[in-house]
């Protein structure tokens, strides 16, 4: 079994997340990403703190505006 980092995205999350965003899995990653995917921009911005590759992979996936930290 692959030890993940805290903070970074699997693989497995990574190349499934048309399925985990339309209900898969229960693990903490898959909660994460849909909650990101309900945010506005003010709290996608707020999760890029922590969860930056979960913030960028979910941002590519449903074609929405990057988001920045701001000073």
């Amino acid at each position: 079994m692959a030890v993940i980092e805290a903070g970074r995205l699997s693989d497995h999350d990574r190349e499934n997340i048309h399925a985990i965003l339309g209900g898969e899995g229960d693990w903490f990653s898959c909660r994460l990403l849909r909650l990101i995917a309900r945010s506005d921009v003010d709290n996608r911005r707020r999760f890029r703190l922590g969860w930056p590759e979960h913030v960028d992979a979910v941002e590519e996936y449903l074609n929405l505006p990057r988001t920045e930290l701001t000073a």
